[in-house]
């Protein structure tokens, strides 16, 4: 009897060891668990036969119950003839110290990023920074929120591809231009240029008053579809290189397409 207690406590008291690491290892801050990571970073990466490669990368929100997150990457060549971003999309994991995730590509690890408050940080493939004359090239910055959206919404052109759940063709030729430093917006209707005020913020973006040219328009013409849909846009969204424009309630009005290499 006395040894059955004794075997007892001492388990109990081994479960209790037990418990209390896990709950230090748990507790413990760590990049993923104590810093706003989920944002963009952008820099110029070194490159061995160009200037450089300019690199913007974007982490969502980590799917605990699916244990990934997904990434968005665009990536410039400098100097090269008809010099154009890339799109890379895929999935991205913690490493197990919670410091670190790894961009995974087709199923391949391509990349480990240090994370750290303000920028992200190359690592080889052991996990160790890389020890070149060129280490500090090697970091991407996190971008204010006026950088962000900078970044994500211009320079480029965003064209229709669909509009009030209709599916359109190349020939529509409707876009818009976004100059979020200036907080204005240009585009075509399909039919007429426009250009106006707008108001961006993080998910928010209103259109406001619009100067518009007076063409008379084809019946072919979605221009008075674009009115609407610029008229109710309340809030955006990027869904894989689309920008989605919604209304109050949140619903789709129009996707548009960004025009890059694949």
């Amino acid at each position: 009897m006395r040894f059955s207690i004794i075997l007892t406590a001492s388990l109990l008291l081994s479960a209790c060891s037990n418990l209390q690491h896990e709950h230090k290892a748990n507790s413990q801050h760590t990049s993923r668990n104590s810093l706003d990571w989920a944002t963009s970073y952008y820099g110029q990466l070194p490159c061995a036969d160009c200037p450089g490669i300019e690199t913007q990368i974007r982490l969502f929100d980590f799917d605990e119950e699916a244990n990934h997150g997904h990434y968005q990457r665009l990536s410039n060549y400098l100097g090269q003839p008809n010099s154009r971003f890339f799109k890379e999309s895929g999935t991205f994991r913690w490493t197990a110290d919670g410091n670190s995730i790894e961009l995974i590509k087709e199923g391949q690890v391509s990349n480990t990023w240090r994370v750290f408050e303000d920028s992200l940080l190359m690592l080889e493939q052991n996990e160790n920074p890389i020890e070149t004359s060129m280490s500090k090239a090697y970091r991407l910055n996190k971008l204010s929120t006026k950088q962000r959206l900078a970044g994500e919404m211009q320079p480029r052109t965003w064209v229709f591809s669909e509009i009030l759940g209709h599916t359109l063709d190349s020939s529509s030729e409707a876009f818009l231009a976004f100059n979020v430093d200036e907080m204005r917006a240009a585009g075509f209707t399909s039919c007429n240029r426009l250009t106006g005020p707008i108001e961006v913020s993080d998910q928010q973006l209103r259109f406001g008053r619009l100067a518009m040219t007076r063409r008379a328009c084809p019946e072919s013409s979605i221009e008075s579809q674009v009115l609407q849909v610029l008229h109710r846009t309340a809030h955006y969204q990027f869904q894989q290189y689309a920008l989605v424009l919604l209304d109050s309630d949140k619903q789709t009005l129009a996707k548009l397409g960004l025009s890059v290499k694949e």
